[in-house]
């Protein structure tokens, strides 16, 4: 196996230059082993250390579902939100053995106006 060093340097700006062209890069540890292996082999393969070289391997990875993805943010509802939310989820259940109006008035309940068309 040939041992082929790219300088610090060259990596830094290459991974610069990605991580301007990839901001949804997520880089976590274990991204980055993987990214670095499969660079590692492209380049054991004959190829160069590039820019390029990291953006087909993230996608390869990306594509195979090999990447993990930032952590998803826990979002938390106000009491009020929540009934809300519970309101509509309720009012989705039963629309439909409303009328106009009374879907109305639900909706109005809710803080939502809607204006009605006129029929022809």
């Amino acid at each position: 196996m040939n041992e082929f060093i790219v300088p610090d340097e060259t990596q830094a700006l290459a991974v610069e230059k990605f991580v301007d062209r990839y901001p949804e890069w997520y880089p976590s540890e274990a991204n980055a082993a993987a990214l670095t292996r499969a660079v590692e082999r492209s380049i054991e393969a004959g190829g160069n250390f590039t820019v390029n070289a990291l953006a087909t391997q993230y996608h390869y990875l990306n594509a195979a579902g090999l990447l993990e993805g930032a952590p998803r943010e826990e979002l938390h509802e106000s009491g009020e939100e929540a009934a809300r939310r519970r309101h509509f989820e309720v009012l989705a259940e039963h629309v439909h053995e409303l009328n106009d109006d009374q879907l109305e008035k639900e909706l109005l309940k809710a803080g939502v106006y809607v204006t009605r068309r006129g029929t022809i």
